[in-house]
């Protein structure tokens, strides 16, 4: 794996985005080399898929569009992650359910799954490294999307070193691609400082979730996001540690939970 180059991973990345966008979409995707990803450059790769950069905007990978969807589900990443953490099933041995997906599909729902920039897709745009930067870019985009329908929140929280991040990100190979983008996300984290003491807390149900093998934010932590609703607030408990939407099993109860919740919308 370290013998690989940056430019080699980033290709192997795309490809596989591309190929489960494909199959996705009902389409066969023959006459892809086995060496593409090492011979090919980036433009030849997306020629190959008939995709420039701009064709795939990270909140329309979900195929959830409707011209008069019942609810708009929006749905940020954790840092270094990206949209596909709810958009794509996978393939082969690495393809498993979304009961979120699969909520939205069958309930004339969006799925809209942000892709902030300097990742997947997005790999050349520069990351943003503000939070205000970012809600200013993201409103621009999604704020017709929500204005005809209720809508719901989903995220998941950010990371650092001690919270269980795979060691392999960190080898000589992936850290060059992975270094920039997650001091980035880190730095919109920390740079963010909130001012909205005292201010009258919303008046909409917040569900929260922490992980039972979590090193270091406990239940106890979670709880402390009651204080700012003044509606209904549930804490549930998902078998898994810190980045649980890493782990197969732990991911699956997830994003059941959050499908079973949008269920009992009753919208």
């Amino acid at each position: 794996m370290s013998a690989l180059s940056a430019d080699v991973l980033r290709n192997v990345n795309l490809i596989e985005i591309l190929m489960e966008d494909a199959e996705a979409s009902g389409q066969v995707v023959t006459g892809l080399p086995e060496n593409a990803a090492t011979c090919w450059s980036e433009k030849q790769i997306r020629d190959f898929f008939g995709r420039d950069q701009s064709a795939l905007g990270g909140l329309a990978l979900s195929r959830t569009e409707e011209e008069n969807p019942r609810l708009a589900v929006l749905c940020f990443p954790n840092a270094g992650s990206a949209e596909d953490m709810y958009t794509s099933e996978g393939t082969g041995r690495r393809k498993s359910p979304s009961p979120l997906l699969d909520w939205c599909q069958s309930n004339k729902s969006l799925c809209l799954a942000v892709q902030p920039p300097g990742r997947n897709l997005r790999l050349k745009e520069p990351c943003i490294t503000s939070a205000q930067e970012m809600a200013k870019a993201l409103f621009q985009v999604v704020a017709q999307k929500l204005v005809l329908q209720p809508y719901v929140v989903v995220a998941h929280s950010d990371e650092c070193r001690g919270w269980d991040i795979n060691d392999l990100v960190f080898t000589p190979a992936l850290w060059a691609t992975y270094q920039h983008l997650m001091r980035s996300d880190f730095q919109l984290f920390d740079s963010y400082t909130y001012q909205h003491a005292g201010e009258v807390p919303f008046s909409i149900p917040f569900t929260c979730f922490w992980g039972s093998r979590d090193k270091r934010v406990t239940q106890q932590m979670v709880l402390g996001w009651q204080r700012f609703t003044s509606s209904n607030f549930a804490c549930h408990e998902i078998s898994g540690h810190h980045l649980w939407p890493l782990e197969k099993e732990a991911k699956l109860d997830w994003l059941k939970q959050i499908a079973d919740g949008l269920t009992s919308l009753k919208l």
